[in-house]
């Protein structure tokens, strides 16, 4: 990780999304095991999203949304309700589906 943060002040357009997909794959590891830290993976890899998608929203903004979603839930499971719905009313439906398999999207919904 220290290696792509490095790389990603360097050369954000190759090196960040790198960060950001680590970044919530790392979120998603820890799951339930530390929802803290999961929380915070997420938070980070969002922020490394939303630069990725200001730069080049067709690539990015799907996963982007996915973050969005994600927080939602984790939000919603802790009942941080008014928190969990910032993170819902900004992820729409149209923002995760771009490139995301319909399974997929139907299975979260649920």
């Amino acid at each position: 990780m220290a290696f792509y943060r490095e790389m990603a002040k360097e050369d954000p357009d190759t090196y960040e999304p790198k960060v950001a997909e680590a970044l919530h794959s790392l979120a998603s590891l820890y799951g339930d095991d530390d929802r803290k830290e999961s929380e915070q993976l997420f938070l980070e890899a969002l922020d490394h999203y939303r630069r990725c998608s200001q730069r080049d929203p067709d690539t990015y903004e799907a996963e982007l949304g996915m973050t969005l979603f994600v927080l939602g839930m984790i939000y919603h499971q802790n009942k941080h309700f008014i928190t969990c719905e910032k993170y819902y009313l900004e992820a729409p439906v149209s923002r995760i589906q771009k490139n995301t398999p319909s399974s997929l999207i139907n299975s979260m919904l649920r």
